[in-house]
């Protein structure tokens, strides 16, 4: 990816045009803009009337809605998507792009896509700008013991008012980029050096930028402003994302979205990220494919950046690490072969207070589709592997199953609803409401494979096909619901490709199709699923905004019984047990330390914040506490079931 967003993958041929004197008067230097030629802006415009049908007709999407209601949200997203850490165009810059502005809604509907061009050259210009200013500061003398605090994250800030307002937050970049390469113990020289380097790198990343890149990301700006779900993926992205090259591998890491920060959220044991210290909660901030090319992964979508984390086994990739104290590194990994354990459904035992607690880690909801269709009787897939773990469990004479679905984003559908059928039955387990309005029920297709005592732990990333699953068990009255409030993805998309639909078009388009449902009528979308013990406290239920508008409420599920006995929640109280104590507390300031989205500019605070917070990743790295939490919390639960 570029200085902030474009992808790098495709070949480096450019066909640039400087943009000087295109602009308002504000926009003085020269900055390169990459041009279609005449083929590309004939599959340009086609391609993106084409997103503009598929998002604004009910045929295809859910959330469809006149042309008009999305015209400035694309506008916003544009600007978003280019500068979502507001660090190149300010409020002024947005008032002189007003002629383009007004041109927006003929971009989105293929007549003119110049507006998008133009606006991406203000971007430019001002990344250039940006880049000698930054490089002027570093001929200033460094005092690494002035008091000040630099803002991690600056999206939901607003924009500098003006280039003067702008000078004073690269001031503070610059300082805090100095400090990190500080602390990390390098010399004066070498911090110059570097960090010219890095700033040089900006502008020389932006003006490689191609005419299909610019594009894209407009095209996907207009699907994300329709479409909270929405996505537009260029021919380039559609085939890196949909072919599976077997000689290209990783480095064992898996990540999970915290806007704007793309976050560790597992490594896999004995990959080359764990091998080199990678460690779950620590933002990549960015990637090189060679020494020093680097590029920021902040704003970037999580689909591209597992793309560039790719790579043929033996090459080597440069990640560049922060954390939320300030602690900045950059590590160089060699790319391997990972045999991915932790892909598949396992099982565990755990003993708490006397009680053998069956653990089911489920990281997604797969399938192998491809062998299923072929009849392979060893195809796998989320719901047979689930059954088998249940059984091991019940030849080791568990009292109780706890199932672990943190972390997992989702998967197929139908998996979701077999894997909950293996604790409910025949029950309903989520209602499906159509576009049309028609709404259908899911419901398990056979005899549970596990009836006893079951609890489930799900966190912040636990989403589509889990949250069916949790809402499902919790509804029935099954299990109890422990850890966080979930994900609130409660939507399902589709993905049309352009090109069967016109030749001259190309990529591919998605889009909600379908609404999820609990059982009992309650939405899941912006909504979730509240545990029924928060772990490891209250403040793990963060209040959340009401429903999307058009999600609503639907009636309960037919058949659908409410139980008579939910899980009580006292029962599942941990109260007094030290391990639990003791991660409430660095949880607690670890919530501190994210909410308060700055770090201290001067050596000896920044020192101690970081030295705090190594100390909690190693105390917590020693056992996976809200495991242990969630177990010691079932165990209480059965010992009131008595």
């Amino acid at each position: 990816m570029s200085a902030l967003f474009f992808p790098t993958r495709a070949p480096m041929l450019r066909n640039l045009l400087l943009v000087a004197g295109l602009l308002g008067a504000g926009f003085v230097s020269a900055a390169s803009l990459a041009t279609p030629d005449d083929e590309e802006k004939a599959l340009q415009a086609t391609s993106m009337r084409l997103v503009q049908a598929v998002f604004t007709d009910g045929r295809y999407s859910l959330r469809a809605r006149p042309l008009e209601q999305y015209v400035e949200p694309t506008f916003s997203a544009y600007v978003d998507a280019l500068d979502p850490q507001r660090m190149y165009l300010n409020a002024a810059d947005l008032e002189e792009l007003g002629i383009a502005r007004a041109g927006i809604r003929d971009a989105i509907k293929g007549v003119d896509l110049e507006p998008a061009f133009t606006i991406f050259g203000a971007y430019a210009a001002r990344v250039a700008e940006r880049s000698a200013f930054a490089r002027a500061r570093l001929a200033e003398p460094a005092d690494y013991s002035a008091p000040g605090t630099w803002v991690t994250d600056r999206s939901a800030l607003p924009r500098a008012v003006d280039q003067e307002a702008l000078d004073e937050v690269w001031r503070g970049k610059v300082r805090n980029d100095r400090l990190e390469l500080y602390l990390s113990g390098q010399s004066e020289d070498s911090i110059r050096r570097t960090l010219d380097a890095r700033y040089a790198g900006l502008a020389l990343q932006v003006g490689q930028v191609e005419s299909m890149d610019v594009f894209g990301a407009f095209a996907n700006a207009f699907a994300v402003a329709a479409d909270p779900a929405g996505f537009y993926y260029t021919p380039g992205e559609a085939r890196s994302s949909l072919q599976v090259d077997a000689s290209l591998v990783g480095v064992g890491i898996v990540l999970k979205r915290d806007f704007p920060f793309a976050v560790i959220q597992s490594v896999v044991p004995g990959g080359p990220a764990d091998i080199e210290g990678v460690r779950p909660g620590e933002r990549l901030l960015a990637l090189a494919q060679e020494p020093d090319a680097w590029t920021e992964t902040v704003g970037v979508r999580l689909d591209g950046i597992v793309l560039d984390l790719r790579g043929k086994a033996g090459t080597k990739l440069w990640l560049r690490l922060g954390s939320a104290s300030g602690e900045v590194r950059e590590l160089a990994l060699v790319r391997a072969s990972v045999k991915l354990a932790d892909e598949v459904a396992a099982q565990s035992v755990i003993t708490v207070r006397g009680h053998r607690i069956g653990v089911i880690t489920l990281p997604a909801f797969y399938a192998d589709f491809e062998a299923i269709l072929r009849g392979d009787p060893d195809a796998r897939a989320a719901v047979a592997d689930v059954a088998a773990l249940l059984d091991e469990l019940k030849d080791q004479d568990v009292q109780g199953v706890l199932l672990d679905l943190r972390g997992n984003g989702g998967g197929a559908l139908m998996q979701g609803v077999g894997v909950a059928g293996l604790f409910l039955g025949r029950r309903p387990v989520v209602q499906i409401r159509q576009a049309g309005g028609e709404i259908s029920v899911e419901a398990g297709d056979a005899d549970a494979v596990w009836t006893g005592p079951l609890a489930v732990l799900v966190d912040s990333q636990s989403a589509a096909a889990s949250e069916i699953v949790a809402a499902a068990l919790q509804d029935h009255g099954r299990a109890a619901v422990l850890g966080e409030r979930t994900f609130a993805r409660g939507s399902v998309q589709s993905l049309v490709d352009l090109g069967r639909m016109n030749p001259q078009a190309g990529g591919l388009a998605q889009f909600t199709v379908a609404d999820f449902f609990r059982v009992d009528g309650r939405a899941v979308e912006s909504l979730g699923v509240e545990p029924d013990l928060p772990l490891p406290d209250a403040a793990a239920v963060a209040p959340r905004a009401a429903a999307s508008a058009g999600v609503g409420r639907i009636p309960a599920a037919p058949g659908f019984q409410p139980p008579a006995v939910r899980p009580r929640r006292d029962a599942l109280v941990t109260v007094g047990d030290p391990m639990f104590t003791a991660w409430r507390a660095r949880w607690q300031r670890a919530q501190a330390l994210q909410a308060s989205n700055a770090v201290a500019l001067d050596a000896p605070t920044r020192r101690a914040a970081i030295a705090r917070e190594r100390a909690d990743a190693e105390a917590a790295s020693v056992r996976d506490d809200a495991l242990q939490a969630a177990a010691a919390a079932f165990s209480a639960s059965l010992d009131t079931a008595r």
